[in-house]
């Protein structure tokens, strides 16, 4: 019939699956019956799951691919819209970042993050930020540190006069006009009656602003009055994915070659430790 987007949209999404699996949805061994699948079977889609993609890419994939053309994706930008959804929860540090993303996204007033890994914590949190900051751009990432007050995500001092005082870094959160996620490392040393009064009270505030407080620590404290508006997540352990990509950018530091036994050798023997620790 007569060819236009919705065809482009179809040929884009056979090339993608060819680019990621290195055969076609429509595979068959002549032309007339490559033709017939085309226009009655339904794509086979299990080599993704085979290869160990998202299964989500199967569904993604099935829209574009679909026979009636207004079915599928309207423009490209759509269908790339969502493949960037997934390649973002594929990124993740661990299974746990994209759980984060959510509450963010939600407006969860308070976090408790309980973890020893704070520089991979920052690290998801900084990747989330920009995940979220392309849709809008005020989105800020704020940590406040006992030594440095509240410092944002390109290290720039967004309140140093706060530094040593916690009741002034949440004063300031609650009154400041970024929307964002602010980070409270170690707050659990300083759980004074007034701060908790104040935590509450700024639970609220942030809520209704857009904003989120997440407190990043070691020890689980959490006062009574806390405990039930509050969201306490337990950082996962590296993974084996994850700790074979460590072993490989040690090795490659020092201008070695990863050979694929040690690495996985390696990966085993430091299974269970925290990537700290592992590295």
């Amino acid at each position: 019939g007569a060819a236009g987007l919705n065809a482009d949209i179809w040929s884009l999404a056979v090339t993608f699956y060819r680019l990621a699996t290195g055969d076609y949805p429509f595979g068959a061994d002549d032309y007339a019956q490559t033709v017939r699948r085309i226009l009655h079977d339904p794509p086979s889609l299990g080599k993704i799951e085979q290869m160990g993609y998202s299964q989500r890419l199967v569904g993604i994939l099935r829209k574009p691919l679909a026979k009636d053309p207004e079915k599928r994706y309207r423009h490209a930008a759509q269908f790339t819209a969502d493949l960037e959804a997934i390649l973002r929860h594929g990124q993740a540090a661990c299974g746990i970042e994209g759980q984060i993303e959510t509450m963010l996204r939600a407006h969860f007033p308070l976090i408790y993050l309980n973890t020893t890994e704070e520089e991979q914590v920052l690290l998801s949190l900084s990747r989330i930020r920009a995940n979220m900051a392309a849709g809008d751009k005020d989105m800020g990432l704020f940590v406040w540190r006992e030594s440095k007050g509240l410092v944002d995500h390109q290290s720039r001092g967004a309140a140093s006069q706060t530094s040593g005082d916690p009741l002034l870094a949440l004063n300031h959160v609650v009154q400041s006009p970024r929307l964002g996620i602010y980070v409270f490392l170690d707050i659990h040393r300083h759980l004074s009656p007034p701060v908790v009064r104040l935590i509450r009270d700024a639970m609220y505030a942030v809520k209704r602003d857009h904003k989120t407080l997440i407190f990043l620590s070691p020890v689980i404290s959490l006062p009574p009055e806390l405990e039930t508006d509050t969201t306490l997540l337990f950082y996962d352990l590296p993974d084996e994915e994850k700790l074979r990509a460590m072993v490989i950018s040690l090795v490659e530091e020092t201008g070695e070659h990863a050979e694929p036994t040690l690495v996985e050798t390696l990966a085993q023997a430091v299974s269970g430790l925290t990537l700290s620790e592992a590295e």
